[in-house]
């Protein structure tokens, strides 16, 4: 595959960085999260997002604290509490 460039809003400043196979996810400062690439697995945040590499695409309206990717998952965590996305 070739890398895709994929740009954000000039105004994000990004604080974190997932990476999992065929789809990677960022961490704005303010707690968004969006994802990018393959949802074969749900791994963008929805299974309504067609399967396909698409995006970036908004994962969950909470303000994140921290995100972290596996192979086939994301995960989201909201500080000060053991929620996890």
């Amino acid at each position: 595959r070739t890398p895709t460039r994929v740009t954000f809003s000039s105004y994000a400043t990004l604080k974190d960085v997932a990476v999992g196979s065929n789809f990677a996810c960022v961490l704005e400062v303010g707690g968004v999260a969006w994802c990018h690439g393959v949802n074969g697995y749900g791994q963008l945040g929805s299974d309504s997002i067609p399967d396909q590499e698409a995006g970036p695409y908004p994962v969950v309206t909470e303000r994140l604290s921290s995100i972290d990717a596996g192979l086939l998952h994301a995960c989201g965590f909201r500080q000060g509490s053991t929620a996890l996305y």
